[in-house]
């Protein structure tokens, strides 16, 4: 009539990654925990009024099927980029540094003295992250047999999801949003005509929808820059998405 299951990964459990452990990072959360339950049986509902039955009993008759996953990852990321130095950022323009202020702070080798950095004004930035994803799927379905001639269901999906990328753009302080939903209706009617032919009729109707943006959190020290540095001043947050 049912299941109940979970699978649990956590970073407790692993090592760091080798680069991590050469940079001397720390070890990024790791996280995997798939979770979810299924259930069916016959339908039994309540009547209401005077007389008969006080519920209606589907068993042999009309059955349900309840499923649900849950799935909740962490991966985990180490990554090596190039950034403006702080000498870069403090000899460019005034109007260029807030630019360059959106990049993180260089940690790596000779970072505190940014001149030493490579001839291009850049230097090296070390990280660990990770990268978060959800995902909720959720179905249930409905049999009910009219007759020996006909039997009927219906079912119904619905599965949104998201992920958070970091890096867009060449810099780790932006971060890319990717939300998704999915959902499908199934309706079907079984009829069989001779004892070697049926009519098996269906429709489906299916949705999908998605969206993405932008967006900057400050990552290894950058500065948020402000939103009239790169809107018009009629635009919006929202616009810009």
């Amino acid at each position: 009539h049912g299941t109940i299951f979970n699978y649990f990964r956590n970073d407790v459990f692993d090592a760091n990654n080798w680069f991590n452990n050469a940079r001397r990072l720390p070890k990024p959360a790791t996280r995997q925990n798939d979770f979810g339950a299924v259930l069916g049986g016959p339908i039994l509902l309540p009547r209401f009024g005077e007389g008969g039955k006080s519920f209606y009993s589907g068993r042999n008759r009309s059955f349900f099927f309840f499923s649900y996953e849950g799935l909740r990852l962490r991966q985990p990321q180490a990554a090596s980029t190039d950034v403006p130095t702080l000498a870069s950022r403090q000899n460019a323009r005034a109007e260029l540094r807030p630019f360059l202020s959106v990049f993180p702070l260089p940690n790596g080798p000779n970072r505190l003295n940014p001149a030493t950095g490579l001839p291009n004004g850049f230097a090296q930035f070390n990280a660990s992250f990770s990268v978060p994803s959800t995902l909720n799927a959720t179905s249930i379905r409905i049999d009910h047999l009219v007759s020996n001639k006909l039997t009927l269901f219906a079912r119904y999906n619905h599965a949104p999801s998201e992920i958070v990328s970091r890096g867009t753009f060449g810099s780790l302080s932006v971060i890319a949003p990717t939300r998704a939903k999915t959902q499908t209706l199934t309706i079907g009617a079984i009829s069989p005509l001779t004892p070697n032919l049926s009519n098996d009729f269906r429709f489906n109707w299916s949705r999908n929808t998605g969206t993405s943006s932008f967006e900057f959190d400050g990552f290894g020290g950058a500065s948020i820059p402000d939103d009239s540095l790169l809107l018009p001043p009629f635009a919006s947050n929202q616009n810009a998405q």
